[in-house]
């Protein structure tokens, strides 16, 4: 390996392009597991927010395709699977990631607002700012009771994809997806 090319300790690596020979022979052991991403099937679970941010994308379909738009994003991670709808859908592994999207115009910010109040467990979020909330939610590792729905659409160009809502069932005894209820306890 050239000396311009250095390699930085194993759990920091920097390699540039041309060191295949370095990459041949980095270890396992020395790089980090990564959880996936999964479609969580509709279910209860303890959930805890990964990462909230804001963020902008270009649709490549539909009417807005190609246009800048913004969002805000959750990407939450499993914890807890506590009951699943359909007892045939494989359970997903813990720490396994799922995100959730909201539009960034008006109608998306009110969801938005709605579900980081939920899972902060506030009546009021005053005056922060959109990247202020983020923050708290990406650094409240307080984990959440929320029922998952996982439902396949098909939109106007007949393309299906997979819609997953989170539902913070915080401050309320949480249901089972039978209509019973599991415990007023909801955080853990």
């Amino acid at each position: 390996m050239s000396e311009d090319k250095g390699l930085e300790d194993a759990s920091n690596e920097t390699l540039l392009d041309g060191d295949i020979e370095d990459l041949d022979t980095i270890s396992a052991d020395t790089i980090e597991d990564q959880p996936g991403f999964v479609d969580p099937p509709t279910g209860i679970y303890t959930l805890s927010v990964q990462k909230a941010a804001t963020e902008i994308y270009v649709p490549k379909k539909g009417d807005n395709a190609n246009k800048r738009m913004s969002r805000i994003k959750h990407i939450y991670r499993i914890d807890n699977v506590v009951e699943i709808s359909d007892k045939s859908e494989l359970i997903p592994p813990e720490n396994a990631l799922f995100s959730e999207q909201f539009s960034g115009n008006a109608d998306g910010r009110k969801y938005w607002k709605f579900k980081a109040k939920a899972i902060l467990n506030r009546k009021e979020l005053g005056k922060a700012t959109i990247k202020e909330i983020c923050e708290e939610l990406t650094n409240n590792s307080t984990p959440f009771r929320a029922k998952v729905i996982n439902q396949q659409k098909t939109g106007d160009d007949g393309t299906v994809y997979t819609n997953i809502q989170v539902r913070v069932v915080q401050g309320r005894k949480s249901p089972t997806l039978d209509g019973g209820e599991v415990s007023t306890e909801l955080r853990v």
